[in-house]
């Protein structure tokens, strides 16, 4: 018994001294040390420590405000912009694949009563229901309306399409979009020769596109070693109905928290197609972000009462705080739990006088 306890022991040691080994090597290693691996000691380090910065990042939520804008573009590099078009400001918790959204922005509104409309949305995925949860606003002014979604879980893939944005806006490393497709597709990566010396380059040619209408791109993605191989910064080139766009992220201020390096600023801009001199842009900075903290309740969203209900799973509509259709009522659940006792009371009478009968006639 002491030999297999021991043994045990032993296999706890070595992984958790490999995930150390990963997370050390991540943040010492340099761009020089990387590159006299061969091709393939590359990819299995790279997959390995991407892997290990996904794994940390389960637990985690963030405040940040998002700043659209028009740009105009000179090799692909911006050059003017109106500044902002619109702010938006979000926070995100998410627990292993159960999340928590919220997302409220304040826009002016030229209407007859001079009113600024403040819209709020929230959504919410639990992995262990299979359920998804929406609220939003229906009427932005003198009365806020509230209406509510109580759906299936989504196909994986629309689930992972629609929250790529928003990993990016929460600053996980980089994007867990971009973390993941080069995780499953390392295989398939080249790495060239970066002119900026501190940093990985890699590249995808032909790589499938996550939109039906994008047919094929180009894919270039710059890596910080240092910084637990985060991705600083990515160019697309994008073949959108026989039209190539480009779209390019940067990631700047880095922050180190708790074992990951986060960066707090990101900006997301692009061309528009067949305009590639101008285009839009976004720019998402950090105000808040804990590691580790979320409980599940923290993932819940509550519909606030006179919510409007549309429930699809079971197919019913109410609003929060009248009867549920097809739930009994509060006196009708009483009366029948009461009937149900004295049902129960009444067979162990019956039992116990039936008792009482037979010894009764064996004693005569």
């Amino acid at each position: 018994m002491k030999k297999y306890l021991i043994l045990y022991l032993l296999i706890l040691v070595l992984l958790f001294s490999k995930m150390f080994l990963y997370q050390t090597l991540c943040l010492a290693i340099t761009s020089e040390e990387f590159n006299v691996l061969s091709g393939q000691e590359k990819k299995t380090l790279l997959k390995d420590a991407l892997q290990s910065s996904l794994s940390q990042m389960q637990n985690f939520s963030a405040k940040y405000t998002n700043q659209r804008f028009l740009c105009e573009f000179h090799d692909k590099k911006i050059i003017s912009k109106t500044f902002p078009v619109t702010q938006d400001q979000y926070e995100y918790r998410r627990i292993g694949k159960s999340f928590w959204f919220h997302h409220w922005w304040t826009v002016s509104q030229n209407n007859k009563f001079n009113e600024v409309a403040n819209t709020e949305a929230f959504e919410s995925f639990d992995v262990t229901k299979g359920e998804l949860r929406t609220l939003s606003t229906a009427n932005h002014y003198k009365n806020k309306e509230w209406y509510a979604y109580i759906m299936n879980e989504l196909a994986p893939a629309c689930r992972d399409s629609l929250l790529p944005d928003l990993f990016d806006a929460s600053c996980i490393c980089d994007s867990y979009n971009v973390l993941g497709h080069i995780i499953q597709q390392v295989d398939n990566w080249n790495f060239l020769e970066s002119e900026q010396n501190h940093l990985i380059l890699l590249e995808m040619r032909d790589y499938s596109c996550e939109v039906p209408e994008q047919s094929s791109g180009t894919r270039k993605v710059w890596i910080d070693p240092e910084k637990n191989f985060s991705v600083v910064r990515e160019l697309r080139n994008l073949l959108i109905a026989n039209t190539v766009v480009w779209q390019v992220k940067e990631c700047d201020d880095f922050q180190y928290l708790e074992g990951i390096w986060v960066p707090q600023k990101i900006s997301v801009y692009g061309c528009f197609p067949g305009m590639p001199e101008k285009g839009s842009g976004s720019l998402l900075s950090v105000e808040d972000m804990k590691i580790g903290k979320l409980k599940r309740a923290d993932l819940v969203v509550d519909f606030p009462k006179g919510t409007k209900v549309f429930d699809k799973i079971k197919g019913i509509e109410y609003f929060e705080g009248d009867p549920i259709p097809g739930t009994p009522s509060p006196q009708f659940t009483y009366v029948r739990y009461s009937l149900i006792i004295l049902g129960v009371i009444f067979i162990l009478l019956g039992i116990w006088k039936k008792i009482y009968e037979i010894k009764q006639g064996s004693k005569g």
